[in-house]
């Protein structure tokens, strides 16, 4: 791994024109670290289209650049069940990190496609870049699931998207700190952002103190589901949307019954809590109490909240300017072989405010909470 050689996210958002490090590698497939050991031939073609498609993207194309300049590997892999909604997760084997995709991503749209996908190899080159430096108990630092997220809606904006239409995104267009309060409101977790490093307890019983909230907002989640059911049901019978195009939506329904609006993740999240202030609290984990701390002036720990605010400011500006959505999901091109892509929650919010317009009488029936 060639840490010398690394290029900031950074750099790359703030600069025009390309470094010498672009030059050195023009010419060359910038997707060259990225294999497919596992994937049918079929399907490992699709996936590179899309991320060779992706890399219209500027925020893309850095994050590539990092990669090859690094020389770090990265396997992406099919994973999950047919109906498992437009999700990709990342973990480590033997030293490659492995960009695991949900099935439903290989007929999405490139903008979804590329918003989980560059998410997800973003924390694979943070974590390589925290393992170079030395950096241990890097899944403790929050700021790189901020960076990380926010790159992800980014290349999805610069792709043509739009934004979704959500609590989340409105509070990626106000402030940083804003989101940062937004994803630990939705985020069951106890990682730390950056500015909590100089105090892992503290920050961690404010955690604690804050769980109240994060269960009520498990109750309202879980109240608005048979609501959303309803509204599902509305614009499927007045034709505005297709079923076949509400499965990732109704798959997530169905996963908020399931954890009870997330109220099951706050639960595990109360007992992680619980854990790390044990352990760091004991005479075992005083040294990696200290080595937390220390790590806020690491390089890539500062650096990941560097470009964090970056991205976010870009999210503000591309926010802004995108086109509201119009009809059916089609971020920056999407794929002519496999069904018709997914409508997401700003489109169904769509519809069903269209059906409204023009049968006002039609949802008498819908759930109140």
């Amino acid at each position: 791994m060639k840490s010398a050689a690394r290029t900031s996210l950074l750099g790359l958002l703030l600069a025009a024109l390309p470094g010498p490090a672009a030059a050195r590698n023009r010419g060359t497939d910038p997707l060259s670290f990225i294999t497919a050991p596992s994937m049918a031939p079929g399907d490992a073609a699709r996936v590179r289209g899309a991320l060779r498609r992706s890399l219209r993207s500027q925020t893309a194309r850095g994050l590539a650049q990092r990669f090859t300049e690094a020389s770090i590997p990265l396997e992406t892999e099919f994973a999950g069940q047919p109906r498992d909604g437009l999700w990709a997760t990342q973990r480590t084997d033997s030293g490659t990190a492995v960009v695991s995709l949900a099935p439903m991503l290989a007929r999405a749209p490139d903008g979804l496609f590329a918003r989980a996908f560059w998410h997800e190899a973003c924390h694979a080159l943070s974590q390589a870049e925290a393992d170079s430096a030395g950096i241990r108990l890097w899944d403790l630092f929050f700021d790189d699931e901020l960076r990380c997220y926010l790159a992800g809606e980014v290349v999805r904006l610069e792709l043509g998207g739009s934004p979704d239409i959500d609590e989340m995104s409105a509070a990626m267009s106000r402030s940083t700190e804003a989101f940062a309060a937004a994803m630990l409101l939705q985020e069951s977790n106890a990682s730390l952002t950056w500015e909590e490093l100089g105090d892992p307890m503290a920050a961690w019983r404010r955690r604690k103190e804050s769980l109240s909230p994060l269960k009520e907002h498990a109750a309202e989640v879980l109240k608005r589901v048979p609501v959303w059911r309803c509204r599902v049901r509305e614009v499927v019978e007045a034709g505005l949307i297709a079923p076949a195009r509400l499965e990732t939506v109704g798959y997530e329904l169905d996963a908020s019954e399931r954890t009870r609006g997330g109220f099951d993740d706050i639960l595990e999240l109360e007992k992680s809590l619980d854990r790390r202030l044990a352990f760091f609290g004991s005479e075992a984990g005083a040294s990696d109490l200290e080595r937390l701390r220390g790590s806020a002036a690491a390089g890539p720990s500062r650096n990941a909240h560097e470009e964090m605010v970056v991205l976010q400011a870009r999210y503000r500006i591309l926010a802004r300017t995108a086109k509201p959505h119009a009809g059916p999901l089609v971020d920056g091109g999407g794929t002519d072989d496999g069904p018709s892509s997914q409508a997401d929650w700003g489109e169904l919010q769509k519809a069903y405010e269209t059906l409204k317009q023009r049968e006002p009488s039609c949802c008498g029936d819908e759930p109140q909470y």
